[in-house]
């Protein structure tokens, strides 16, 4: 099945694997805080600016939410080599590929990782929500009162 590789080399990948899906959900778990503090952020600041009847709030809130979408879509494009290098884990055991060396993860981060990563991840659409949607609706809110179709 396994032709050519020690048994301890298919013993590293399985450690490997285990360990790499374990390193990817704790980012996951991460994604998830930044995206808490974006809507918490940037829906308390258009609730002030309603309070405060201040249109610069407004925006300042639907600036923020693109801040929180840029630092998870740098924190995202962190996992992204790491998916890579699950993906080869998994073609080498379901017999796609049939060699593969491990412990590779640096080599993996010099030729899988760049900014255009990060341009990539910030359009997935789990990175994009929920902040997306706060950056449209503070900027529609921010529209509607300067053409004064909404009283501040």
């Amino acid at each position: 099945m396994m032709i050519g590789r020690p048994e301890g080399d298919i013993d590293l990948l399985k450690d490997e694997y285990i360990a790499l899906q374990s390193l990817v959900d704790s980012f996951d778990a991460k994604s998830l805080t930044i995206k808490a503090w974006s809507v918490t952020v940037s829906m308390s600041g258009i609730g002030a600016a309603f309070v405060s009847h201040s249109p610069v709030l407004l925006l300042l809130s639907s600036l923020s939410a693109i801040v929180f979408w840029i630092i998870e879509s740098y924190w995202k494009s962190f996992q992204y080599p790491y998916y890579d290098r699950i993906e080869k884990i998994e073609a080498f055991f379901s017999g796609e590929s049939s060699t593969i060396t491990p412990f590779q993860i640096s080599r993996t981060w010099e030729t899988t990782y760049t900014y255009k990563t990060v341009l990539k991840v910030s359009l997935w659409s789990n990175v994009m929500m929920p902040h997306i949607i706060v950056f449209l609706a503070g900027v529609t809110l921010l529209i509607l009162n300067r053409l004064s179709l909404m009283a501040l």
